[in-house]
This record gives C-alpha cells, structure tokens and sequence, in this order.
C-alpha cells in the first residue's frame, strides 16, 4: 500500500471494494476505448471526455495493481492500464 493510502484509508481498507466500484463506473469495453482511442483527434467533444473519463477512472488503480486481489477483474484493470498512453 502507498504511504498516501495508508493516510487517506488506515491500513483496513478494502481494496476489492475499490476494483469493484472503479469497474462499475466503467462504460466501455477495452476494445471499445482502444477503437475510439485510434481516432480519438476525430471524434465528437462527448466522445473524447467519455475517454478522459475511463483514463481518469482507472490511473489510481496503477499504483495498487499489485496489491489488489488476483481475478478477472484485476486483469481487466492491467488491460486498461496497458492502454492509458493512448488515450487522450
């Protein structure tokens, strides 16, 4: 655990709690951003905050993927991880 996270939470914090409620605010598919990403300069101001959003969303997650339990959606999270550089 981060020593900011350690200030912030205690040491109890759940940390699948946190996956589960980043994952439910996540709209699109990997795929799907990774698409939108390619062509991201072309698309509609919507579309483009929509990815900031998902980029938003997910950046804490990098600091604590190796703390956060071993699953599906752990691996969700390294995919979008993988793909935060080419998001606008």
């Amino acid at each position: 655990m981060t020593a900011e996270a350690r200030r912030e939470w205690g040491e109890d914090w759940d940390r699948s709690a946190l996956l589960r409620n980043v994952l439910a605010a996540v709209t699109l598919t990997p795929a799907r951003a990774a698409e939108l990403a390619e062509r991201w300069r072309t698309l509609a101001a919507e579309q483009i905050l929509l990815l900031r959003r998902h980029k938003h969303l997910v950046r804490p997650l990098a600091a604590l993927v190796d703390q956060l339990p071993a699953g599906p959606d752990t691996e969700r999270v390294r995919t979008w991880l993988a793909m935060l550089p080419k998001l606008p």
